[in-house]
């Protein structure tokens, strides 16, 4: 998992949406910015996230995902998503990073963002209603710093009004 989700949750205080997945992994260097941002594994539990892992990574073999991936614009931080998930044998990482999505997928992963996460969550019957659901898209928008065109805001809400 990169930084973006967990932070962005955390802005809206939504982080419990997390939940929706057994268990969360984190590099050691996507930790250090979380702990910059104030976001610790004490405040996770505290938000009822008790499947956290903080997962050391080998430097060297960031380094060789450095060089594999030159041409993108990623730092050794984004590139620590992905020897996490090599390691633990994940599918799939979260990012709402646009560069580390495209190296994400490069290299034969899926990557999901917040509002993938929030849509997820609704899907699966965390968030109670659509009007909940919208409440918290449109709380991620206004409240966190994500940035996402007012575009990309319309059409994510036009296709949650077609949601069953």
């Amino acid at each position: 998992m990169d930084t973006g989700p967990i932070l962005h949750l955390s802005e809206i205080h939504q982080l419990s949406l997390l939940n929706i997945f057994s268990t969360i992994f984190v590099s050691t260097l996507v930790y250090k910015e979380l702990k910059d941002f104030g976001i610790s594994t004490a405040k996770l539990c505290k938000q009822g996230i008790h499947s956290a892992k903080v997962i050391n990574t080998n430097v060297n073999d960031i380094n060789r995902f450095f060089k594999r991936f030159k041409d993108y614009r990623v730092d050794r931080t984004d590139l620590s998503t992905i020897v996490v998930a090599k390691e633990k044998k994940i599918t799939t990482i979260l990012t709402d990073d646009l560069e580390l999505r495209k190296v994400v997928e490069a290299y034969g992963l899926r990557p999901i963002g917040t509002i993938g996460v929030i849509v997820n969550a609704y899907k699966r019957g965390v968030l109670g209603n659509k009007e909940l659901l919208e409440q918290v898209i449109n709380m991620l928008f206004d409240q966190s710093s994500l940035y996402i065109s007012r575009v990309f805001r319309d059409l994510v809400l036009d296709t949650i009004k077609k949601f069953e």
